[in-house]
C-alpha cells in the first residue's frame, strides 16, 4: 500500500496555511511471529514493574525574540532550475519539479519556535516537506492554480507553524515530494507553540446510544487530553505479537490495542477463524482494562471484494436520497424501495455489510467494553473506493453512523475519523476523535499539522496518530505544545523484527522503554475502571 496520499485529491479544500504532511494508514498482515496466545492464556492483571513513571520529558531552552528572514530561493542549493520570466523578488525563482529539493541555511538568533513560510506557485499542485537538520517537521501543500497567462500568477504563501530552532545555523531542505512548484523565497519569522485553546474540547459522546462506560471513556480522554499521552500499538490480525514485544522489553502494555477489523467481512472458513481468534484477544483484552481500536477498510460490497478506488462505484447512488431515512431502512422497506425504482440496489449491498459488521461490534456491547471505532480511513487519500468524492463518502460516513447508532443501537462506539482535507470531515456532530497517519520516517511532534486541524473544526476536536513508521517523541510534544491525545505504532516490520521482538528499523528501543515509563504518557495499568462513574 502507498504511504502517501495522491497529492491532486487534497488540494480542493487546502487553505494557504494548512501544514498537513502526508501518509495513509496501511492495512496491517498476519506477523510471521505470532505471540497471539502468550497474552491471552493468563488473565492476571500485568505484574508491577519496578521505578516505572520516574521519567520526566525533557526540558527544552526558550529566549523569545522577535525575528524576522527573508532567503530568496535562488541563492540556495537546488535542483531543477532558475527562471527570471514574469515578476519576482530578488534576481530570480526556483522551478522544482518532483523529488527536487532546495537547501537553505538559516540562521537563528535565539531558541524558540518559529514561522516558516513559502512563497509559492503551482500549476498541478505540490507537496512539499520541510526538514530541519535532516528531519522532517511538516508540509506546505501549494495548491494547483491554472491561469490564462502563466506569467502573471502570482506567488501566495503557505506556512508552517510552530517548528523549533536553536540559535546559529539551521539546515532547512524543501523536498517536492509531489507535484511541481515554483518557490520565489522563504520567510521565518518568530512564531509560537501550538495554542492551549485547542485542549478545551468537550467531554460528550456524538453517540446517541452510548454505554456509561464509554461515556466515561470519553470523559477521561477530555480530562487527560493536553496533559498527558496515552500508549497505542497497532497489532497484526488475531495476534498480540507487537503489544508482547512492547511488553517484554518495557515492562508494560500499551494502554490501546490497536487492530484492523476489514476481514470481518472476509469469505472462507479461515477468515472465520481469524476473526474469532481476533475479537478472542480483543476482548480479553478489554476485561484486563485496556482499550480496544478499530480501523475498517472496507472490502467492496461486491464480487471484487477489494479497497482500491475503482472497486466500487458510488457515483448517483445517493442522488435524491436522504442518509438518516436509508440508515434506518428495515428490510421490507428497504426491498420495496428497490423494487419500485426509488432507490438504487447497490445501497441494499451497502447496509447489508454495515449490518454485518454491526453484528460483529454487538460483542463488544455484551461484554460492557469500548471501541475506538475508526471506520472509511483516510478517504482523502484518492486510494479508496469510498472516497471518490467529499460528497459520497460523507454521505456514507453518516450512514455508517446512524445505522450503526441509531438503527443497531450499539453503544460501545467512539468514532475516530482518519483524514486531514475538511472538505470529506462528516461534520462535528458524528465525529469524536480525529486520527492522522504519520508515514514521514520523523520522530517530530508535526506540531502545525496539529494546530491547522485544530482550528479548522467548530467544536474541538481531540487530536490522535492512529497509524505511523516512526512516533512522535514525547519530548517534542510536550515542547511544542502538539500532545497527541494517542501515538500508535505500526503493525508488522514497522514495530517486529525476524526474532519477534521490537525492532529497531524506526524505533529504537530505548526510546521506547523511556515512552512506556514517562510520567507523561499513559500504559494500560494506570487506566482507571471505566464502569464506575468518573
Amino acid at each position: 500500500m502507498k504511504k502517501h496520499a495522491k497529492i491532486l485529491s487534497l488540494f480542493a479544500a487546502l487553505i494557504m496555511v494548512m501544514n498537513l504532511a502526508g501518509g495513509c494508514s496501511r492495512i496491517p498482515y498476519s506477523s510471521d511471529s505470532d505471540s497471539s496466545d502468550s497474552y491471552s492464556s493468563d488473565n492476571s492483571s500485568p505484574e508491577p514493574v519496578e521505578n516505572r513513571n520516574e521519567s520526566p520529558v525533557n526540558e527544552f531552552m526558550f529566549n523569545k525574540q522577535d525575528f524576522i528572514a527573508k532567503l530568496h530561493a535562488e541563492n540556495g542549493v537546488f535542483d531543477g532550475a532558475l527562471s527570471d520570466d514574469g515578476e519576482f523578488d530578488g534576481t530570480g525563482y526556483v522551478k522544482l519539479r518532483a523529488e527536487d529539493t532546495l537547501t537553505h541555511i538559516l540562521n537563528a538568533n535565539t531558541a524558540q519556535h518559529y514561522r516558516i513560510i513559502l512563497a509559492a506557485r503551482s500549476t498541478v499542485g505540490a507537496a512539499v516537506t520541510l526538514e530541519v537538520g535532516g528531519t522532517v517537521c511538516g508540509a506546505f501543500y501549494i495548491p494547483a492554480r491554472v491561469p490564462n497567462d502563466f506569467n502573471a500568477l502570482s506567488f501566495e504563501y503557505s506556512a508552517i507553524d510552530s517548528v523549533y530552532l536553536t540559535p546559529g545555523q539551521n539546515v532547512m531542505r524543501f523536498y517536492v515530494a509531489e507535484g511541481s512548484v515554483d518557490i520565489d523565497y522563504i520567510i521565518a519569522e518568530s512564531g509560537s507553540a501550538v495554542s492551549s485553546e485547542y485542549y478545551s474540547v468537550g467531554s460528550a459522546c456524538i453517540n446517541p446510544s452510548a454505554s456509561i462506560h464509554t461515556v466515561n471513556v470519553m470523559k477521561y480522554f477530555s480530562e487527560v487530553y493536553g496533559n498527558s499521552v496515552l500508549t497505542a500499538q497497532n497489532v497484526s490480525p488475531a495476534s498480540n505479537a507487537e503489544i508482547d514485544a512492547v511488553y517484554n522489553a518495557t515492562g508494560r502494555y500499551p494502554a490501546i490495542r490497536s487492530g484492523e477489523i476489514a476481514y470481518a467481512l472476509s469469505d472462507g472458513d479461515e477468515n472465520k477463524k481469524l476473526l474469532e481468534k481476533e475479537l478472542e484477544l480483543a476482548l480479553d483484552w478489554t476485561k484486563k482494562g485496556g482499550l480496544q481500536a478499530y480501523t475498517w477498510h472496507w472490502y467492496s460490497p461486491n464480487y471484487r471484494r477489494g479497497t482500491e478506488i475503482g472497486d466500487f462505484n458510488l457515483d448517483g447512488v445517493f442522488e435524491n436520497q436522504r442518509p438518516d431515512e436509508i440508515a434506518l431502512m428495515g428490510d421490507e422497506e428497504l426491498a420495496a424501495h428497490i423494487d419500485n425504482g426509488y432507490m438504487r440496489s447497490e445501497i441494499a449491498s451497502l447496509l447489508k455489510d454495515i449490518d454485518a459488521m454491526a453484528e460483529v461490534l454487538k460483542r463488544f456491547d455484551s461484554e460492557n467494553a469500548t471501541v475506538l471505532f475508526h471506520p472509511l480511513p483516510d478517504g482523502d487519500s484518492g486510494l479508496y473506493w469510498w472516497g471518490k468524492s467529499p460528497e459520497t463518502y460523507q454521505i456514507l460516513w453518516r450512514i455508517v453512523f446512524d445505522r450503526m447508532c441509531r438503527y443497531h443501537k450499539l453503544k460501545s462506539l467512539i468514532w475516530v475519523w482518519d483524514g486531514s482535507n475538511m472538505d470529506y470531515y462528516p461534520g462535528d456532530g458524528y465525529v469524536d476523535i480525529i486520527g492522522q497517519s504519520f508515514y514521514e520516517t520523523s520522530d517530530a511532534s508535526f506540531a502545525g499539522r496539529f494546530s491547522s486541524i485544530s482550528s479548522l473544526t467548530v467544536a474541538h476536536k481531540m487530536l490522535s496518530v492512529s497509524s505511523c513508521d516512526v512516533l512522535p517523541n514525547i519530548n517534542y510534544m510536550f515542547r511544542d505544545n502538539a500532545i497527541w491525545l494517542w501515538t500508535a505504532a505500526g503493525s508488522g516490520d514497522f514495530t517486529l523484527n525476524m526474532n519477534g521482538a521490537l525492532s529497531e528499523s524506526y524505533n529504537s528501543v530505548q526510546y521506547v522503554k523511556f515512552l512506556y515509563n514517562c510520567k507523561n504518557s499513559i500504559a494500560l495499568d494506570e487506566l482507571p475502571d471505566f464502569n464506575i462513574v468518573i
